[in-house]
């Protein structure tokens, strides 16, 4: 079973950082999580949240700001000292010089409409096609409609949907795009996770952060689990 580090491995450093990254390296994982918004000048960023308020040192919302703003602000005050000066990295960036044995689950995030949501879909899959990253990235999200969009075109076609028990499973089964699926942990159902296992649909569970917890979700089937904590496994 894969482990994956979540938004880097946000229990370790600050998420969606550099240093999250390199820290869910040396923990071993060969699998990140992360998340992506769309700038004002419509380049792809990792941060979780729709505004900048909780992780770094900009207020308001991300789509209000161009990259040259975003990089300048500082995305590791907030988790510890030891981080001051950290910055957002761009998804370009990240596609570009990590070491291609690495898998990245990019998320993308949901924008303040659809036809947002829809051009940073289009966006994250221009980056991922242009680094030549097809064969390493699986892109996922909550936004089924944004996933729908983006498989009438995309080159990859290895999308996973985070909301399993929002999309019934005749749909799941007509949509072949989407190959996998993102359960929150906390909203397991037993007799879906069968049904799509029995679609041949690849599935995670998120977040797990304790060995044991591990082990449980090996047995229920899961391909692989997001954890905070990579270094605990």
């Amino acid at each position: 079973m894969q482990m994956i580090g979540h938004r880097g491995a946000r229990g370790l450093a600050p998420e969606n950082t550099w240093s999250a990254i390199m820290e869910a390296l040396r923990c071993g994982v060969r699998a990140i999580e992360i998340d992506v918004h769309l700038t004002r000048d419509g380049e792809a960023v990792l941060i979780h949240d729709e505004t900048l308020n909780r992780t770094t040192s900009g207020r308001g919302p991300v789509a209000s700001f161009g990259v040259q703003k975003l990089l300048g602000l500082d995305a590791g005050r907030w988790f510890s000292k030891v981080f001051v000066g950290e910055r957002l990295p761009l998804l370009r960036d990240v596609l570009t010089y990590l070491p291609h044995s690495v898998t990245v689950m990019i998320e993308i995030k949901h924008q303040s409409s659809q036809a947002r949501s829809n051009r940073l879909a289009e966006r994250v899959q221009a980056i991922v096609t242009e680094c030549r990253a097809e064969g390493r990235a699986i892109l996922a999200s909550s936004n089924y409609r944004c996933l729908k969009h983006l498989g009438k075109t995309a080159a990859s076609k290895c999308f996973i949907y985070s909301q399993p028990k929002r999309l019934p499973v005749a749909v799941a089964d007509k949509f072949r795009a989407i190959q996998g699926f993102s359960w929150n942990c906390e909203l397991w159902d037993a007799t879906l996770a069968k049904q799509l296992k029995r679609l041949k649909k690849t599935q995670y569970a998120w977040v797990i952060n304790n060995p044991q917890q591990g082990r449980l979700w090996k047995q229920r089937g899961m391909a692989g689990v997001i954890t905070d904590y990579p270094d605990r496994f």
